[in-house]
């Protein structure tokens, strides 16, 4: 396109038998392909809610096939897709039904280019499944929270100061600020003591009290 300088009409009669249109190149692969910049898109809908009067990017599948996905694709340099975000209808494609939205990811063997995330028509979110049935669902795999270290052990954290763990392997940690100060959390975690002995915490902390401990030898600790 950037090619069009001799005159407005010649450009103008190039743009009406073009196949694709290249900013930036002289060689478009795709429809419109935009080479070395940007891409916006602005609006001045005053709208405050979703639906029809939104401005922005809208992006339609016009295949009639029930299920047929649309969005966006990542790549590479070398072309290779590496993930994208995509919609998934449901139902008729030319009735108003709702949709999920799902994202995928390729793996850096460059293999296994699959769906990794999914939030559903009704808000629910799955992770490693596409069938989450609670607002956060996860399927095959641990949910680790805190500060991982080099060694690949988590930390977690006294909101007073330190660590109540520091080689914490999984778990889950959630602080609870209160009139109390610093120092209110609970957390499940899982660290290892010595060779394979391991210790599975339960603890609501209030300051230096550690309330609920499960030990490796069965004995529950409450107080």
């Amino acid at each position: 396109m950037y090619r069009c300088v001799a005159t407005l009409a010649a450009c103008f009669s190039s743009l009406l038998w073009a196949q694709n249109v290249g900013i930036g190149t002289s060689t478009p692969e795709e429809r419109l392909h935009v080479y070395d910049g940007r891409l916006r898109v602005s609006h001045s809908s005053n709208s405050t809610s979703y639906g029809t009067a939104l401005g922005g990017l809208q992006i339609q599948n016009l295949d009639p096939t029930v299920g047929a996905i649309n969005g966006l694709v990542f790549m590479n340099r070398g072309g290779f897709y590496t993930g994208g975000i995509a919609g998934l209808p449901l139902g008729n494609p030319n009735a108003n039904n709702g949709g999920h939205l799902t994202f995928w990811t390729k793996r850096a063997d460059g293999t296994s280019l699959g769906e990794r995330m999914r939030i559903t028509d009704v808000g629910n979110v799955g992770i490693g499944t596409p069938n989450p049935g609670a607002r956060l669902h996860i399927s095959g795999g641990l949910v680790a929270l805190g500060v991982r270290d080099e060694a690949g052990a988590y930390a977690i954290p006294n909101t007073c100061g330190g660590n109540w763990i520091s080689n914490a392997t999984s778990g889950i940690y959630a602080p609870e600020p209160g009139p109390g100060g610093c120092g209110d959390e609970w957390y499940i975690a899982s660290y290892p003591r010595a060779g394979e002995a391991r210790t599975l915490e339960i603890a609501m902390r209030n300051d230096g009290d550690d309330h609920i401990a499960l030990m490796p030898s069965g004995n529950v600790g409450v107080g």
